[in-house]
């Protein structure tokens, strides 16, 4: 009994990365904005800190993210789905 696997539709994908890069853009520019407001209110260096590294997980997951639709993207146009 051979089982059959289904045909992905990498345009599902494709769209949810889409999704995901809008969202990263937007935590992003909100974990900016903390770190301007932080910086302007002379706060604990702490607290500076983690908004940059807020900015630095959320630069990698938005580099991590590109590339993935950048494959997709790609795999979409060399072969689209019948």
């Amino acid at each position: 009994m051979s089982s059959r696997i289904p045909k992905i539709d990498l345009s599902d994908f494709q769209d949810h990365a889409e999704l995901t890069q809008d969202q990263m853009k937007k935590l992003w520019a909100l974990f900016s904005q903390i770190q301007h407001n932080l910086k302007q209110e002379k706060v604990h260096s702490g607290t500076v800190y983690l908004a940059e590294i807020g900015n630095y997980l959320t630069d990698m997951w938005a580099y991590d993210n590109e590339e993935l639709y950048n494959n997709l993207t790609n795999q979409l146009e060399a072969a689209p789905n019948e």
